[in-house]
C-alpha cells in the first residue's frame, strides 16, 4: 500500500511517466491516437464480462474494441487509445470496477506481429523506471502448457469449466516466477471476436502475455468476417442467458462496418494499472491507482 504522501507523490510521478513513454512509443511508430466514447448504446457482448448500465442512456465500455474497428474501416491503418473502461462485478487485488487502458489496432498485422509490438512496447517504456525487463519473452501454446501443467489438451476436448478452473489453479501459478511469457493459440470458444487458425480451425490466433503470473495484455488478429462475428455474438448472448446474466443487443453499426470491409488488422487491449504495478513492483494495483479509496467503495 501507498503509505506515505511523499510515496504517493512518488508513484504519481512515476506514473505520469510511463503513460508518457506509452504515448511517445506509438507516436513515433507512426500510430493515430484516438478517442471514442466512453458511453455507447450497445456493449461489447462476452459471456464473462459485464458491462456498467448507465441509466436509460447506455452502457459504460468494457472496452473500445468496436469504436475503433469502426475507425479502422474508415481507412486508418494505426491507432491507439487510452481510456477508462469498466466492468461490473471486478473487484480485487488485480482487479477493478473502473481501470485504465491502452489498446491499439494495425491493419495488414496479425497476432505474431501483435506479439512482436507488445514485447517492444514494454521493453520501450520500462527505460523510464528501474525495472530490467528480460530481452525476450518465452512463447508457449496453451495446448502445451495445458498438456505439461494440467495433464489435458483444451484444443482437441474442449471443457469450458476444467479450462477456466485449470488456467486459474494451474497455469498462472506456475508463470510467477517467469520474466515474461506469451501464451498464445486459445481455443476458439474463448473469444467471440478473434480469428480462428486457417490451418488449424479450434484454434484462435489469439495471445496473452503474463507477467509474474499476472495477465497483462490480450491480443489476436481480428475476425472481419461480418456473418460470422454476428453468429457469434448470438452465440455469447445465449452463453449469457444459460448462465442466467442478461443479454444485449447486437452492435449493427459494427456488423455494419464489417460489411463495408474492416481491413485484415490484429490489436492489442494492456492494463495500463497491471504494467505499472510490474514497472514499480508494487503488489496489486490499488497501490499505482490515483483514488484507491473510491475504489474500495464499489
Amino acid at each position: 500500500m501507498i503509505n506515505s504522501s511523499k510515496e504517493f507523490i512518488e508513484t504519481l510521478k512515476a506514473r505520469c511517466s510511463i503513460i508518457k513513454k506509452i504515448r511517445e512509443f506509438f507516436d513515433n511508430s507512426g500510430y493515430i491516437e484516438v478517442e471514442t466514447p466512453l458511453v455507447v448504446p450497445f456493449p461489447s457482448i462476452d459471456a464473462f464480462i459485464d458491462p456498467v448500465e448507465v441509466g436509460n442512456t447506455g452502457y459504460l465500455i468494457t472496452s473500445p474494441e468496436m469504436e475503433m474497428k469502426i475507425l479502422m474501416g474508415k481507412g486508418v491503418d494505426k491507432i491507439y487509445q487510452i481510456t477508462h473502461a469498466f466492468r461490473d462485478g471486478e473487484r480485487g487485488k488485480w482487479h477493478s470496477m473502473e481501470f485504465t487502458m491502452l489498446e491499439w489496432y494495425r491493419a495488414g498485422a496479425d497476432y505474431i506481429d501483435m506479439m512482436d509490438e507488445t514485447f517492444r512496447l514494454i521493453s520501450y517504456v520500462s527505460t523510464c523506471t528501474k525495472k530490467q525487463v528480460p530481452p525476450s519473452f518465452e512463447r508457449i501454446r496453451i495446448r502445451d502448457i495445458f498438456m505439461n501443467k494440467a495433464g489435458w489438451d483444451p484444443i482437441l476436448k474442449w471443457d469450458e469449466e476444467r479450462f477456466f478452473r485449470d488456467l486459474v489453479e494451474k497455469i498462472e501459478p506456475s508463470l510467477e516466477v517467469a520474466g515474461g511469457v506469451f501464451l498464445y493459440d486459445f481455443p476458439v470458444q474463448t473469444c467471440p471476436m478473434a480469428r480462428a487458425s486457417n490451418s488449424h480451425p479450434h484454434v484462435l490466433e489469439r495471445f496473452e502475455l503474463y507477467l509474474r503470473g499476472i495477465e497483462i495484455a490480450n491480443g489476436y488478429t481480428e475476425l472481419i468476417d461480418p456473418e460470422i462475428q454476428n453468429s457469434q455474438m448470438v452465440k455469447e448472448n445465449e452463453r449469457r442467458k444459460k448462465m442466467g446474466k442478461k443479454s444485449y443487443p447486437v452492435n449493427n453499426f459494427f456488423i455494419e462496418a464489417l460489411k463495408h470491409g474492416l481491413p485484415q488488422c490484429a490489436g492489442t487491449a494492456l492494463g495500463i494499472d497491471r504494467l505499472i504495478a510490474y514497472l514499480l513492483d508494487k503488489d496489486g494495483i490499488r497501490d499505482v491507482i490515483t483514488f484507491k479509496e473510491y475504489n474500495e467503495m464499489y
